[in-house]
């Protein structure tokens, strides 16, 4: 059954409203009724079972929870093993929109997009709002359609050097570059990936159109970041992430 999207903020003990946006779906475009069946989820790991109440106003659709209260499920399921986060350069048209929506639907858990010398997009700060509200609409839509519980969260673009400067030192940082010679992704990840119960946390960093320049990847290495090549062919970079992300999420 799909699943319709309801903030925790809309919230009241079982009962909740959906936004506006969603409510329009729901009783202009699906003409549901009260009375109706919906599955609903928060975006926190929560999914329920739901009855629609009250669709008088189509911007403002009211339901109840129609099994137990509202609880955090995550204990009940078996915890991930791999968590991924990547970190791509803003790509030109409509590849970056494309690329969130597929990275959402093979379960990323956060996208950080990056600022690099040869990033074509011109993105200003005064961007980065609406650029966030666009981005986080097409990861919302992403989850609902492959059944997600949650959607990827996604951050403000920044300068590649500023992410260096904040990486997460504990995690396996990875840089898929089309310059790596010797190590493969499958060779980098070989030892993390069979101890499998210490769980793991990987990020991939990705270049854009053209890719990282030699200073940049020097940076990148320089900072501990492991760099790794995906096979004998050069990937776009869209290609490059999705292909890292399947790699891992579907092992």
């Amino acid at each position: 059954m799909p699943h319709f999207f309801v903030s925790p903020r809309n919230f009241k003990g079982r009962r909740f409203v959906f936004d506006p946006a969603e409510s329009r779906h729901l009783s202009k475009v699906l003409r549901k009724k009260a009375g109706d069946s919906v599955q609903v989820f928060n975006g926190e790991g929560i999914v329920q079972a739901a009855v629609l109440l009250d669709i008088s106003n189509p911007e403002r659709v009211a339901g109840e929870l129609t099994d137990e209260p509202l609880l955090d499920r995550a204990h009940l399921e078996p915890k991930k093993v791999i968590s991924v986060s990547v970190y791509p350069a803003v790509l030109k048209g409509p590849r970056f929109d494309w690329l969130i929506e597929k990275l959402t639907e093979l379960s990323v858990d956060s996208i950080h997009p990056i600022l690099t010398e040869r990033t074509v997009v011109c993105l200003k700060p005064q961007d980065f709002e609406s650029k966030i509200r666009r981005w986080e609409k097409i990861a919302l839509a992403a989850a609902k359609q492959c059944g997600r519980k949650n959607f990827a969260k996604i951050y403000p673009p920044r300068k590649f050097e500023d992410t260096l400067a904040s990486l997460p030192k504990n995690d396996l940082n990875i840089l898929l570059w089309e310059s790596e010679e010797n190590q493969s992704l499958s060779e980098a990840l070989e030892e993390k990936v069979r101890n499998k119960n210490a769980g793991i946390r990987v990020n991939f960093w990705v270049g854009p159109e053209g890719g990282l320049s030699m200073r940049e990847a020097g940076l990148a290495q320089e900072s501990g970041m492991v760099s790794v090549h995906l096979g004998e062919h050069i990937l776009r970079s869209e290609t490059a992430a999705l292909a890292a992300a399947s790699f891992l999420l579907i092992f």
